[in-house]
């Protein structure tokens, strides 16, 4: 007989002992908070089977590290719950004592407890189990690069932002009324019938009347100008200033008296 083997006998010996001397002083003290004889010996049982639940998931070595702190936690708690109850209801019976209130109330709280414990156990190991599982078959999930959510949404909000800080430093300008609409859109219907270039009903909020009176301001208006000016895509913003640039005349062309001509050809847009 070696000397594993004995100490393996030892061990039953012990746990035997241990088990039958807790279950007794757990039973009794069921008995002092008011549990009757019949269901008295289920304390015991709740608090031994809940303690070795957790011992055994927390020193097996095979289930995930969530379920195996959970499962630390509820093994340490039990015993010494066990330990605690054991030593009350030792000296309640020793000097013949009634229990307080307060510890009718733990003692009559502590089944339903290590239920609820003992399930949000069961629900962690499942949980590792299905994760093992799927490991276990060597499962290759092909890689998919998804679009970066994050860098989307901060790129929207930038946009925006910006987009908000144009329109507040043209209102403080004096550039947009309270609408956040452009002022010198608000003089294009008085001016249409006298002015040498007619609103297009194509353009009939003025943008590109604005974009002709820069242009023969000799301001260097491009397309992406446009954009920002009036809000709008860079494609928009490059169509209204191609038509303005039809209907526009440059001031040399003015003081020569020639034909108008296309301004900003080649200008990047």
């Amino acid at each position: 007989m070696n000397a594993r083997a004995v100490l393996s006998g030892l061990l039953l010996v012990v746990a035997a002992a241990a088990a039958i001397l807790s279950f007794a002083a757990l039973r009794d003290l069921a008995l002092l908070c008011g549990f009757s004889p019949q269901l008295a010996w289920l304390l015991p049982v709740v608090v031994d089977a809940g303690a070795a639940a957790g011992s055994l998931v927390w020193l097996g070595g095979w289930a995930a590290e969530p379920a195996r702190r959970f499962a630390r936690a509820l093994a340490l708690a039990l015993l010494g719950s066990s330990v605690a109850a054991n030593a009350l209801g030792h000296g309640l019976a020793a000097f013949a004592l009634a229990p307080p209130w307060w510890v009718v109330v733990i003692v009559s709280a502590v089944a339903p407890s290590v239920l609820g414990a003992v399930v949000h156990l069961a629900v962690l190991v499942g949980r590792t189990d299905e994760h093992h599982t799927v490991h276990h078959h060597d499962v290759e999930q092909p890689d998919i690069d998804e679009p970066d959510v994050d860098e989307q949404v901060t790129g929207a909000v930038g946009a925006v932002s910006e987009r908000l800080e144009l329109a507040a430093r043209a209102y403080n300008d004096g550039l947009l009324d309270e609408r956040g609409l452009s002022r010198r859109w608000a003089a294009v219907d008085a001016d249409a019938a006298t002015s040498p270039h007619p609103v297009d009903p194509v353009d009939a909020d003025g943008r590109v009347v604005e974009l002709v009176e820069l242009l023969e301001a000799g301001a260097p208006v491009t397309g992406a100008h446009a954009a920002v000016l009036f809000g709008c895509s860079p494609r928009t913003g490059r169509w209204l200033l191609t038509r303005a640039q039809a209907l526009a005349v440059t001031p040399a062309a003015a003081a020569a008296g020639t034909e108008p001509e296309l301004v900003g050809a080649g200008w990047p847009r």
